[in-house]
């Protein structure tokens, strides 16, 4: 799907045109959306990038002189949600393109919050600030499941119980890993 930020309404609206200077957010595009993108300068490459479930968060330039900023965000904000990669392509033109496999919800809330689009180093951080809090919403998600599974672990001791926990701990590990890398890809892009 892909959507145009309107910054009067705040909202990402799918029914309107792409044009240079604004923000489109792609979720799982379709071959003719990835050909709009292309159209407007997006290089292909960026994209596949963006939308590789294992990619790491990190900061990249293009030669074409587009940059590409990937973080890996919750899918969600609850206990059981996975973690993947939210990329941002931006372009020489000031299109700012924000890409994801998965609908996760964060570029709503950012369209719904004011964002200055015109500015790619200041939505970047926007979006950060947005991705640190469904992390902080993902994480107090997890502790109350993890409180409710110990109360259950009390009253009886059963394998199922100590296997959900340890599921929620390899969650843990997983978004402590992911906030651990893109901590140090906001240093890098500030430096």
């Amino acid at each position: 799907m892909l959507a145009v930020h309107d910054p009067t309404s705040r909202k990402l609206d799918p029914t309107a045109a792409p044009h240079a200077r604004c923000w489109i957010d792609v979720v799982a595009p379709t071959d003719a959306e990835r050909a709009t993108l292309r159209e407007l300068g997006v290089p292909d490459e960026l994209v596949k990038d963006a939308l590789d479930a294992d990619e790491l968060a990190r900061v990249d330039h293009h030669e074409t002189g587009a940059r590409l900023f990937v973080l890996r965000v919750p899918a969600a904000a609850d206990a059981n949600t996975e973690v993947v990669p939210l990329g941002v392509v931006t372009l020489p033109s000031g299109t700012i393109v924000t890409i994801s496999a998965a609908d996760t919800g964060i570029p709503r809330s950012l369209a719904a919050a004011y964002v200055d689009a015109k500015t790619p180093t200041r939505f970047s951080l926007d979006l950060a600030l947005h991705v640190a809090e469904r992390f902080v919403a993902t994480l107090h998600a997890i502790e109350r499941d993890v409180a409710r599974l110990e109360g259950k672990l009390r009253a009886a001791l059963e394998n199922d119980e100590v296997l959900a926990l340890l599921e929620q701990q390899k969650r843990l590990v997983h978004l402590d890993t992911a906030l651990t890398v893109n901590q140090l890809v906001l240093e890098r892009a500030l430096h």
